[in-house]
C-alpha cells in the first residue's frame, strides 16, 4: 500500500472496511496509538455520572433564546 492509501485507511472507516485482510494485516499501526476509555471515565466526563444533569446555566439558555440580534 502507498502512504496515501495507509493514511486514508486510518482516517476513513468506510475505505478501511473495503480493504482485504492482507491489506489490513500489512498496514502499520496508527501513530496516535490505540485509545480506550472505560465506561466510568466516559460517564464522568459527560456529566452522566452525577445525580443532577445540567448542560448549561439557565440564564445562558434564556439569553440565547430571548436575545435579539441587530
Amino acid at each position: 500500500m502507498s502512504n496515501v492509501d495507509v493514511v486514508r485507511a486510518w482516517r476513513d472507516p468506510q475505505y478501511r472496511r473495503g480493504l482485504s485482510g492482507a491489506d489490513l494485516a500489512g498496514m502499520p499501526a496508527h501513530p496516535a496509538g490505540s485509545v480506550s476509555v472505560n465506561e466510568r471515565a466516559l460517564n464522568d466526563a459527560s456529566g452522566a455520572g452525577k445525580s443532577i444533569l445540567q448542560t448549561t446555566a439557565w440564564f445562558c439558555t434564556l439569553y440565547t433564546f430571548l436575545a435579539r440580534c441587530c
